[in-house]
Formats: structure tokens, C-alpha cells, sequence
């Protein structure tokens, strides 16, 4: 991005919102910038336009490694307290009590 000896270093960059760091952090590393994801790549960002790829969807990148495991149990995450015990809401058993 900008290093503090650089004539960009400083600038505001208008029109940006939270959504856009994502894909902008992706494109530094060199990553793809999956096309359900919010956002913009902030190219005003970088001292050189960057090459900014695109995959479909990360979820199906990580579910096809077996980093996203989505039937997880709900029983698995940690609630902290003052969280409703929604595994009894839905009606499933097991303990959902907040640690």
C-alpha cells in the first residue's frame, strides 16, 4: 500500500466503508476476492494498480479443503453469558449453556 515516504501517504480515500477492507487486504496478499463478498478493492490504496482476480465464493475454497466444516455441532461454540440457549429454542438436544 503506501509507504510514509510516499506522496500518497496521507491521503483520504472518499467513498470507502468498512465493507471494502476485505477485498482490498485480499488483493495486497495476492489472494482472489470472492465475488459474494461486500465491498470494493480500494485501488486508490495502492501505489501500483493492482491485479485483483475474483473466484466465485471462498466458502466453497475452504469447504473443498475441509477448513469449513458446517455441520459442526452448535454444542461446539463457546456462548458467552447472556446469550439465549437457542439449542432449546429450536428444540434440539444437548447443552448449550454459556460458559
Amino acid at each position: 500500500m503506501h509507504e510514509r515516504r510516499s506522496n500518497q501517504a496521507g491521503r483520504s480515500i472518499y467513498g470507502a466503508t468498512l465493507l471494502d477492507v476485505t477485498p482490498t487486504v485480499l488483493t495486497l496478499f495476492g489472494l482472489p476476492v470472492g465475488e459474494d463478498i461486500d465491498g470494493r478493492v480500494l485501488v486508490q490504496a495502492f501505489e501500483q494498480p493492482p491485479e485483483i482476480t475474483r473466484i466465485p465464493s471462498w466458502e466453497q475454497v475452504l469447504r473443498d479443503r475441509g477448513a469449513l466444516d458446517i455441520s459442526l455441532p452448535l454444542k461446539a461454540f463457546h456462548y458467552p453469558s447472556g446469550y439465549i440457549n437457542s439449542q432449546r429454542a429450536v428444540g434440539e438436544s444437548g447443552d448449550l449453556t454459556p460458559n
